[in-house]
């Protein structure tokens, strides 16, 4: 577990490096917004600076590799701050272990968060609906954010 910690967290320095060289440039995901046909809930944390991160656990199953974030509900429009992102399938390196991960896209339309940066990833053991471990951080949120109560849901894409 601390060897796909470690990936995780090297993976968003990569973003976050690649965004100050001036190298990001992250594809909006939807412009609308994605809805898949279910979404799992898997609670909320406050923004209290300018970075964020959620890190909970929950049965998913094995599709569901979507992740989004937002102020809203899971279920809601892309009016206000969401971001979102199709986790792809990594080789962690081990077996029995199952990793996704991937950048999430701002699709949201709230003012001054344009320098938001993302990450996700989901990782179980390889077996028949296990408690998977979800791990979400979000960086470069300006003070409009502070205060807010950030979802973190995850469908299937």
């Amino acid at each position: 577990m601390e060897r796909i910690l470690v990936g995780t967290l090297a993976a968003l320095v990569g973003v976050l490096l690649a965004g100050g060289m001036g190298l990001r440039e992250l594809s909006r995901v939807h412009a609308t917004g994605y809805q898949p046909t279910e979404w799992t809930d898997l609670g909320t944390q406050r923004v209290e600076g300018d970075s964020w991160s959620f890190a909970g656990q929950a049965a998913l199953a094995p599709g569901q590799t979507f992740v989004r974030t937002t102020v809203g509900s899971c279920e809601g429009s892309a009016g206000g701050f969401m971001m979102e992102g199709d986790l792809q399938q990594q080789d962690p390196g081990q077996a029995g272990v199952d990793v996704w991960s991937g950048p999430l896209a701002l699709v949201g339309t709230a003012a001054g968060v344009d320098s938001a940066t993302g990450l996700a990833s989901i990782s179980r053991p390889a077996t028949l609906n296990p408690t998977s471990q979800i791990d979400v951080t979000i960086a470069g949120l300006t003070g409009v954010m502070r205060g807010a109560t950030i979802h973190v849901c995850v469908g299937t894409p």
